[in-house]
This record gives structure tokens, C-alpha cells and sequence, in this order.
């Protein structure tokens, strides 16, 4: 009866070793594959077109931009940081530019519309495959001192397409895209 047992036993553990090393062996043979479609979903493109729309910015350094940002004051002299869009391209050139707000709250009202812009992107202007940046310490600042931007929340960055001749539908807009939107000194 005993050695009934044991046999079973040693038969169970002989076929979780046979899985064990058919698993192990599989996950080194697809372990290209998988970090291949892990690497190209870092690199999947950030579109903009002829609707608002609202992106999450990456923050490089985030505790040391925080603590820099709420401890910089206006005596310290000139401080810089910048909204950048890496690897800018677009289907078509156009004759419209982008308004750029940071932390817009949903449904804003006319202070919040003035407290949260950022400036505008004619992102039209620059070559394929350019990097845009655009100076945005002030309006950071005072989103910091009116209490809208607190440690570490995180940086939305919402593109709205304009007009200076009046044009009030983008629905044919060209698409931009970009690899990249980050917030950095």
C-alpha cells in the first residue's frame, strides 16, 4: 500500500517537472515577442486633431519637479520649464493653431478658462519629426499659489483647436501626432 503511495507520488512530481521545464522553456522562447509588444506600446503615438482633447503629461523627475516648483518664488529670479511634444508629425499643413490648457477642470468656467492656459502651438510651423516646446513656469505658478495644482497630481495638458480667420469647424482638421508629451526643466 506504501509503495502504491509512493509511486503515484514520485508519478505526480515527474509531471509537474515536465511542466515546469515546458513552461520554462516557453517563456524563453516567446520572451522576445512579449518585450517586443511591451516596447511597442511605450512607443504607441499621442494624437491630436479638429476636437479638444485632454492628454496626462509624463513628469520626468516627479518628487524633485514638485518639490522644486512649490519652493520656487518669484524673488529666485527667472525659473524655466517646458511642455514638451517629442516627434512631432502631421498628415497636411494647416492654417490653424492649438490653444493649450493645464488642468482644465471638466465644464470650466471663464476663470478657469484665463487661470489654466498655457499659451498656444502652431504645431503646423515645425519640421517632421521636431520637438515643440513651450515655456510654461508662470502658468504653473499660478496654478500652484490658487491651490489647482497640488504635490504630485498629475499634469493634463488639453489641446483645443483655433482660428485667427474664424473658422469654427475642425472636423477636417489634419491629425498631429506625437511620441511623447513631457513636463521637464
Amino acid at each position: 500500500m506504501n509503495m502504491d503511495r509512493l509511486t503515484t507520488f514520485s508519478s505526480r512530481i515527474g509531471h509537474f517537472w515536465k511542466k515546469f521545464l515546458l513552461l520554462g522553456c516557453l517563456s524563453l522562447l516567446l520572451s522576445p515577442l512579449l518585450q517586443a509588444n511591451l516596447s511597442s506600446r511605450a512607443m504607441e503615438t499621442m494624437e491630436i486633431s479638429g476636437e479638444p482633447v485632454t492628454i496626462v503629461a509624463e513628469v520626468e523627475e516627479p518628487e524633485e519637479l514638485y518639490q522644486w516648483l512649490f519652493a520656487a518664488t518669484e524673488e529666485e529670479g527667472k525659473q524655466r520649464l517646458f511642455l514638451i511634444l517629442e516627434g512631432l508629425e502631421y498628415d497636411r499643413p494647416a492654417n490653424l493653431f492649438h490653444e493649450v490648457y493645464l488642468n482644465l477642470p471638466a465644464n470650466p468656467n471663464n476663470q478657469d478658462i484665463h487661470l489654466h492656459y498655457a499659451g498656444n502651438m502652431a504645431l503646423y510651423a515645425f519640421p517632421q519629426g521636431a520637438n515643440y516646446q513651450l515655456e510654461i513656469f508662470d502658468q504653473v505658478q499660478k496654478l500652484v499659489r490658487q491651490g489647482k495644482l497640488k504635490n504630485l497630481d498629475p499634469f493634463t495638458v488639453t489641446f483645443v483647436p483655433a482660428s485667427l480667420q474664424g473658422v469654427t469647424s475642425f472636423e477636417n482638421a489634419p491629425k498631429i501626432t506625437f511620441k511623447r508629451l513631457i513636463i521637464s526643466r
